[in-house]
């Protein structure tokens, strides 16, 4: 990988460790005020959703690495 696509997986790294957690608060809040979903629903549902999003980006992780990994002579 060149420079510049380092620099640019850096950056989207880091907006999405800073913007994630602020619109999972602003989420959280919303369902519990506007929508009267308990605590314990929204964390049960929030588990569900950070496992589901868990394993789909390992599964394309996965399937990116044996793909350069067959490729190669």
């Amino acid at each position: 990988m060149d420079q510049r696509q380092v620099d640019a997986s850096a950056i989207m790294i880091a907006l999405t460790c800073f913007t994630a957690p602020m619109a999972a608060a602003m989420l959280g809040y919303t369902a519990h005020y506007n929508f009267g979903l308990t605590r314990q629903e929204i964390r049960t549902l929030a588990i569900i959703g950070a496992i589901s999003i868990a394993i789909a980006v390992a599964t394309l992780m996965a399937i990116d690495f044996f793909y350069r990994r067959l490729r190669k002579p």
